[in-house]
């Protein structure tokens, strides 16, 4: 990455025309990260960025130099509520929650991953549906997240179908679905 954006971009062009599927590229300052972003906007096509806010924060400013940050986040233009859910076990995905959480206008929720295993009493299923039913009426952004206890990933699949049928019932005509 430090050989510079031109350098970076044949780089990656040619793994592209060779058929490459995925780059992983590992920026260890901010500086990387932007020459990545700068490189890969260089390139025709349309690829599917996956990483961090730190990469969305270069990709704006290396495609976009004139953007004008606002204080309104930009889902508030949807103009009803948004539901954000992360299952994620990953710490940058709790990182990620918690930047959202601290919002204006966002509830946040908490999942036990306790409540949503199959051993989880009706009773603490039916709270935790209530509390999110009520953070969703009250007409501000929601964020939900599995958290709070030891997850075995092995259990993943299964705590990602329970959060699934947790959320899904109903709850969609309260928010955008993008």
């Amino acid at each position: 990455m430090r050989s510079g954006q031109r350098q970076l971009k044949a780089r990656l062009a040619k793994w592209a025309d060779a058929g490459c599927d995925a780059v992983v590229c590992d920026a260890q300052t901010e500086d990387d990260l932007l020459a990545v972003a700068a490189a890969i906007l260089m390139l025709p096509g349309k690829p599917l960025w996956v990483g961090s806010a730190g990469l969305m924060r270069a990709l704006v400013r290396a495609g976009e130099p004139e953007v004008v940050p606002t204080s309104a986040p930009v889902w508030a233009a949807a103009g009803r509520p948004v539901l954000v859910v992360v299952g994620s076990a990953s710490r940058v995905s709790h990182t990620q929650f918690d930047a959202l959480a601290e919002e204006q206008g966002v509830v946040p929720v908490t999942i036990l991953p306790s409540t949503l295993r199959e051993s989880s009493t009706p009773e603490r299923v039916q709270s935790c549906a209530q509390t999110l039913d009520a953070a969703l009426a009250s007409g501000g952004d929601v964020a939900v997240t599995i958290r709070g206890e030891k997850i075995n990933v092995q259990q993943g699949p299964q705590l990602a179908a329970a959060l699934a049928a947790l959320i899904a019932p109903g709850r969609w005509a309260y928010c955008d679905r993008w």
